[in-house]
């Protein structure tokens, strides 16, 4: 997991709103595929940090799916990953600050199952 390292630390110094596990996780996906610099000038991260913020895009999950092009056209492989990575539920107000109560053990176990389960769907959908 050391890879992931640079991208979770990101998250930990850029984003100041309090989130849960699930939100960190995700950003850390999200901040994985775009890159910390372009994670970093991101509407999506000032959305995240103050969800009223006035950006380009009328919410966060626009700000999110917005990373969905490469060379300037719309890939559909793009769209799937950010509408897989935005899982709304996830990002609805009552959510940030809250999470839930679990042993670090469970958590672990569960964070690890989640991934295994990301990484297949990942190769299924996006292997070479």
């Amino acid at each position: 997991m050391r890879d992931l390292e640079p991208f979770a630390n990101a998250v930990r110094s850029k984003v100041t709103a309090e989130i849960s596990h699930n939100q960190f996780d995700a950003l850390v996906i999200f901040v994985f595929n775009i890159g910390v610099n372009g994670f970093s000038d991101s509407s999506a991260l000032k959305l995240v940090n103050d969800p009223a913020a006035v950006t380009a895009y009328p919410n966060l999950e626009a700000a999110w799916k917005a990373w969905n092009k490469s060379q300037r056209r719309v890939m559909q492989g793009l769209v799937n990953r950010r509408n897989f990575e935005f899982i709304g539920t996830n990002w609805r107000t009552e959510n940030f600050g809250s999470s839930a109560v679990i042993s670090r053990g469970a958590y672990r176990t569960t964070l690890i199952k989640d991934r295994v389960i990301l990484l297949l769907h990942y190769l299924k959908n996006y292997a070479l």
